[in-house]
Order: C-alpha cells, then sequence, then structure tokens
C-alpha cells in the first residue's frame, strides 16, 4: 500500500473517526516504518504454530495480526517466519505479545510490531484452530459429538500427528481428572491434580514473568480456599 507514506496513524485515525484501535504500546521492528493491508488473524498462546502455518501462505499485501494474549514469556515470531513471511509477500506482522532475533528482523524487509522481546522460544504443542476443524469434521463425518470426536482423534488421519499426540494427551488428562471428580475427591486435591498434571503451576514456578509470581500466590490461594468447602 504506497500511498501510507504519506500518512501517519493520527492522520488515518483523523480521516477514519469510526476505527477501532488496539489499546496497546507496540515496538516496531523490520525494515519498513509503515505498512497496512488487508488483516488476517490468528490466536495462539506461547505456541507459533498457527503463525507459521499463516506465513507459509501467500501474503498477498496482508497483514497478520498474531493475538498472543499478551504473554511475555515466549516468543511467537522470530528471524526465519518472518523472513518466510516477507518471502511471500505479507506487508506486516502485528503481535500481541512477544518476539525474538530483533537485530536479524530489522534487517529484513517487512514491518513488524510486537508489545516486547523475549528470547525463549516457543512451546511447539502444534494444536491450532486448524487442528481442531478437523477433528469437527470428523466429527461431523461420524455423526458423534466433539468431545467423542476428541477421544477417537487417532482415527483421524487430517489431524497433523503433532496435534493429534496433544490432543490425546489433553484428553487422558480430562478423563483422570473426571474419574476423581466421579470418586468425589476433596476439591482441594483435585484442583491440585489440575495444577499438577496440566503443568500450569511448573510453568509460571519456571518464569522470570514478575506477573506469573503474582499467578503462583493466587493459584495457591484458591487451593487454600478450596479446603474450607471440604
Amino acid at each position: 500500500m504506497p500511498y501510507l507514506a504519506n500518512f501517519t496513524t493520527p492522520d488515518l485515525s483523523d480521516a477514519n473517526p469510526d476505527s477501532q484501535v488496539l489499546p496497546y504500546q507496540f515496538r516496531l521492528f523490520g525494515r519498513r516504518s509503515r505498512f497496512g493491508g488487508r488483516v488476517s488473524t490468528v490466536a495462539c498462546y506461547e505456541d507459533n504454530s498457527r503463525v507459521a502455518e499463516a506465513v507459509a501462505e501467500l501474503g498477498e499485501g496482508r497483514v497478520l495480526l498474531v493475538d498472543g494474549q499478551g504473554s511475555l514469556t515466549r516468543s511467537l515470531l522470530g528471524d526465519n517466519l518472518a523472513q518466510k513471511a516477507a518471502d511471500n509477500g505479507w506487508a506486516g506482522i502485528v503481535v500481541i505479545g512477544a518476539i525474538r532475533d530483533v537485530e536479524v528482523i530489522d534487517d529484513i524487509d517487512i514491518g513488524v510490531q510486537s508489545l516486547g522481546v523475549v528470547p525463549v522460544k516457543t512451546e511447539k504443542r502444534g494444536i491450532g484452530d486448524r487442528a481442531l476443524e478437523e477433528v469437527e469434521a470428523f466429527s461431523a463425518l461420524h455423526g458423534i459429538s466433539f468431545w467423542n470426536a476428541l477421544l477417537r482423534v487417532s482415527e483421524a488421519t487430517a489431524v497433523p500427528n503433532k496435534a493429534a499426540q496433544s490432543i490425546m494427551s489433553f484428553t487422558s488428562m480430562l478423563v483422570a481428572l473426571a474419574t476423581l471428580v466421579e470418586a468425589m475427591v476433596k476439591p482441594s486435591v483435585i484442583i491440585e491434580a489440575v495444577l499438577e498434571q496440566s503443568g500450569l503451576l511448573t510453568e509460571l514456578e519456571a518464569s522470570k514473568d514478575p506477573q506469573d509470581e503474582v499467578r503462583v500466590e493466587n493459584l495457591k490461594e484458591l487451593v487454600s480456599a478450596s479446603m474450607e468447602y471440604e
């Protein structure tokens, strides 16, 4: 969109008073200080599998908006994906989260905005909207519930193997937790089992993010509060 070179963001806002503005303060990287285009959105949390899928497509001048839910714990974009996006014709990438390899990205012909920078690579769980769409299609094909389709994900050959493995681990955890509920185990024990088996507490405790320290304390308070109902 060459005409953007003659505009500033306030100019665009003034010309489009009904336009929505993201309530974030972004940092700018890449060789393009201005970029714009039709927006495509992917949602992910500390797993950039969907970002990799998106930039592998032809961008055709689009802007990729990555909704990382504001997490600064893991990077959702590095130099390799940024270069692939540039090669495939994406105008820019906006990350509501963190990126890394910014020294290299600054030399790539693309515009990138993010909330911050972190060196820790993503956790590739491989479960994205596309994998879940395949599960939904499997559910419709066999006339079963989405939950039962998740339980039979190994039969859904269209679901990538890595995503299928992650889904099977997830459903196994839920089945085990459901067993505790059916056995009328104390709420505090069930909550502790959720935190342990999901790996959430371990991940938060290992994080250097000060906000995660607060989250750990909140979770521990939740366990303590649940004991009042036992």
